[in-house]
C-alpha cells in the first residue's frame, strides 16, 4: 500500500461481512446483540474500521451446549 492511499475509517455492512467471512443478515445479529459496535450515519449503518481489525484478532466466543456437562 502507497504512502497516498487512504485508509477507509468505516466499512458498509456488506464490506464488513465480506472481511469477518459473515452473513449479512448474521452481522445485523451480531450489532443489534451488541458484539460488534456499528454507527448510524442518517439512515445508515457503518462498522469502524477499529471494530473490524478487533473482531479479525480477537477469539470469537463459544459457548458450549448446555448438555455437553
Amino acid at each position: 500500500m502507497s504512502e497516498n492511499t487512504i485508509q477507509k475509517l468505516y466499512y458498509s455492512p456488506t464490506e464488513a461481512a465480506g472481511v469477518l467471512s459473515l452473513s449479512r443478515p448474521h452481522l445485523y445479529r451480531l450489532v443489534k446483540r451488541g458484539d460488534i459496535k456499528a454507527v448510524k450515519f442518517g439512515a445508515r449503518v457503518l462498522i469502524p474500521r477499529e471494530e473490524i481489525h478487533r473482531l479479525e484478532f480477537e477469539p470469537y466466543p463459544v459457548q458450549a451446549p448446555a448438555d455437553a456437562e
